[in-house]
């Protein structure tokens, strides 16, 4: 049963990292490879629902465990996020 980080989150939006490409190895777990995420500028129920900090957007795994990820860029008035995890 998949849990969820913390209740207090009222918003939260699936996110499938794509880790088939590639020299056919088996696919990682999101949390055991490097990616990136680029929210899109346009994704209004995203930028309506955040604190002008940023600092409430988290990255979790499938099983609701807090990622270990980097704010790369953000700034909330031109709507320009980007996460990173390195792993």
């Amino acid at each position: 049963m998949t849990s969820w980080y913390n209740s207090a989150y009222k918003e939260r939006a699936p996110v499938a990292i794509d880790n088939v490409a590639g020299g056919g190895v088996p696919p990682a777990s999101p949390a055991n490879i490097d990616w990136q995420l680029t929210i899109p500028t346009t994704w209004t129920r995203f930028w309506d629902n955040i604190l002008v900090s940023g600092y409430d957007v988290i990255l979790t795994d499938v099983d609701g465990n807090l990622l270990t990820f980097k704010r790369s860029t953000y700034n909330y008035a031109t709507k320009t996020l980007v996460l990173q995890v390195d792993n």
